[in-house]
This record gives C-alpha cells, sequence and structure tokens, in this order.
C-alpha cells in the first residue's frame, strides 16, 4: 500500500486507499457499531489523535467512549484501522491489543509524528 511506503508523506492527508479496500474487506465479521467507529478511525490523518470520547461523539454516540474502545480492540484490520491513534480522556496512553501495547502504541505515533517519516 502506497501509504506506507518509503518516500510517501501522509501527514495532513485522509488515507487515499480507504475507498479502494472498504469494498473488498469482510465487513460481516463486524458489528454496524464496531463498523461505523472503524470506518471513522480510519479517516483520522497520520500523526493525529483523537481520544475514545470524541470518537464516540463524531459518530453519534456521546457516553459511549467503553463501546469505542471495545470495538477498536476487536478491529480485524489493524493494518488498515490505525487504532493506535485513539487515546483516552485528556490524551493518555491507553490500552493497545498489539505486541507491545501501550509502548507499541507511544512507537508508532513518534514515528507518524517525524519529519519525512511515515507509520
Amino acid at each position: 500500500m502506497r501509504y506506507y511506503q518509503d518516500g510517501y508523506d501522509p501527514r495532513g492527508k485522509t488515507p487515499d486507499f480507504w475507498p479502494i479496500w472498504r469494498d473488498v474487506v469482510d465487513w460481516s465479521v463486524c458489528t454496524p457499531f464496531d463498523q461505523a467507529v472503524l470506518a471513522r478511525v480510519a479517516l483520522i490523518p497520520p500523526g493525529k489523535t483523537i481520544t475514545y470520547g470524541a470518537l464516540a461523539k463524531a459518530i453519534g454516540r456521546e457516553g459511549a467512549a467503553r463501546a469505542v474502545g471495545g470495538a477498536l480492540g476487536r478491529n480485524p484490520f489493524p493494518i488498515l484501522i490505525p487504532c493506535h491513534r485513539v487515546l483516552g480522556a485528556n490524551g493518555k496512553m491507553t490500552g493497545f491489543s498489539a505486541p507491545g501495547s501501550v509502548g507499541a502504541k507511544q512507537r508508532m505515533l513518534a514515528l507518524e509524528s517525524q519529519s519525512g517519516t511515515c507509520a
């Protein structure tokens, strides 16, 4: 995917691969709520973050921050859906289901925020 190739600086852009792959992944493995969460997370540009609460509000489910966290924990498309860009209240690093947990999340965000690099 162009998004992850060397030399492509995706900061500030929405993932241009979203329209391509959204129709080929098996969304039937996700509930409608999970689909809404994952679709919104896919639009978070590299180097940017959102809180679980703000994400819940963005999909019209204000107050459902914990449910958003659950949906991200079930993310069946972890490379395509960048759930590491979702933070706890006040920007706190919270649980992350990938190996390395929160440390991996911190490293991924640091890589994305460095000039001239991408995740």
